[in-house]
């Protein structure tokens, strides 16, 4: 059966969707599109083509290879509030007509879903990630790199050369770097400097790190991490879309956990993650082009070249 890859497009980044099939239905292409977007099926505009048309969704059950796009193509994703008055529950002819979405969602429905908020991604992408979180601001990154350099110069005995891999006045210096990259041993600091739990999401290995789970703090933040960028993740409620976006958790609330690691697995199904090897990168410096994470590294070893873009 024919695989139907569509570039799904919205304000919240693109994705690869790479799983439904040409038997497969507009209502399910509706509903992965609701995991990645978090737009209701009843909300979501789908356009497609040049000039953009807005695709019929009236029929759920209509099959995927009946619609006018095909494997390859762009879809673009809006919001756009139903406001189609309900239906007749009592009319005679109900029975004979096809489910509405509105009547098929209370079988799948999460009513509170966890996205990706993305950050760009300039070798900050780490730094910008924990700053929105705790801040809502990325204009902070430059004073995490500060925050970092000064703790570890603060206490030599505990960031030796041995736990660093380079002298700690150089890691300082390395550290304050636009270029340079945030790991592990910085999400430990700034776990304890904020006291707070940060939970890393491995989309490569699906499965969640934590730093500071034993330190007993009171808040979890989520980040997802995808072998080389790092974005925040916060929770929308869906029964109530006019409430703020949630980025700081109860360490003693785990149900969001499971929804991360489900959100993990969809996106290593559907992006193919770069840490895979599959992205198309260029240089931002000598444009030359690249594929996956290695190539890259490879590449900065080479050239000294640091920044990379992702390109179809």
């Amino acid at each position: 059966m024919h695989v139907q890859r569509l570039r799904c497009l919205s304000k919240g980044g693109s994705h690869n969707i790479n799983t439904l099939r040409d038997n497969n239905t507009v209502a399910d292409l509706c509903n992965h599109i609701y995991k990645i977007t978090g737009i209701m099926a009843q909300d979501q505009k789908i356009l497609y083509g040049y000039p953009r048309e807005q695709l019929d969704l009236s029929r759920p059950e209509q099959l995927l290879k009946t619609l006018p796009i095909s494997s390859g193509d762009r879809i673009y994703i809006e919001f756009q509030q139903n406001t189609t008055p309900p239906r007749n529950e009592n009319s005679t002819d109900q029975s004979k007509k096809p489910p509405s979405y509105s009547q098929r969602r209370n079988v799948n429905i999460i009513p509170r879903y966890i996205l990706i908020r993305q950050v760009p991604a300039d070798n900050s992408c780490l730094f910008s990630s924990i700053s929105y979180l705790l801040t809502s601001n990325l204009q902070t990154v430059e004073e995490l790199r500060s925050l970092i350099s000064e703790v570890v110069q603060r206490y030599p005995k505990l960031y030796t050369e041995a736990f660093l891999g380079v002298e700690p006045s150089e890691y300082s210096r390395w550290i304050m770097l636009s270029t340079s990259w945030g790991g592990g041993i910085e999400i430990a600091i700034l776990s304890e400097h904020f006291q707070v739990e940060i939970c890393v999401v491995d989309t490569v290995n699906i499965r969640i790190d934590r730093f500071g789970e034993d330190k007993n703090y009171q808040h979890r933040i989520f980040l997802i991490y995808d072998g080389s960028h790092y974005d925040s993740l916060e929770l929308v409620d869906m029964a109530n879309p006019n409430t703020s976006a949630k980025q700081k958790f109860s360490t003693n609330d785990d149900n969001l956990i499971p929804l991360a690691l489900e959100l993990a697995n969809e996106v290593k199904l559907n992006r193919q993650n770069t840490y895979a090897g599959n992205y198309a990168l260029r240089c931002s410096y000598c444009y030359k082009q690249l594929t996956g994470v290695y190539d890259a590294q490879q590449h900065t070893k080479l050239t000294g070249h640091t920044n990379f873009e992702e390109y179809e």
